[in-house]
């Protein structure tokens, strides 16, 4: 019994170093994501969304997907330099623009939009 309990004790080590070890891991892995995520360049955005649209501030993207329309919004897009990435292949993209309105060309003149199709 001696002999058991001493090689459940090497099993128990074994297996919490283990763990702290995974667990480390994915908390670099964690980090490092948002890190990078803190340092995108906006040439770089569009390598790292997974679908479009997608909406990003400050080198982070915070949501994806067709947003409602509400009168000002690109106001306050613009104002919170908020960037629309989009596809010009992309039927919610294109439903999305013609939302924007007469604002779309405001918003596009900020500068603030990027055509991941290109």
């Amino acid at each position: 019994m001696g002999k058991l309990n001493k090689q459940m004790n090497g099993w128990k080590k074994l297996s919490i170093l283990l763990m702290i070890v995974i667990l480390i891991l994915i908390g670099d892995l964690f980090y490092s994501s948002y890190k990078d995520g803190e340092k995108l360049k906006t040439e770089n955005l569009c390598e790292v969304i997974n679908g479009t649209p997608a909406w990003v501030k400050d080198g982070v993207v915070f949501s994806y997907g067709y947003k409602e329309y509400t009168e000002g919004i690109v106001n306050d897009l613009i104002q919170e330099k908020v960037y629309f990435l989009y596809s010009s292949q992309c039927g919610w993209c294109k439903k999305q623009i013609e939302d924007f309105g007469e604002d779309w060309q405001k918003y596009v003149d900020s500068e603030l939009t990027i055509d991941c199709y290109k």
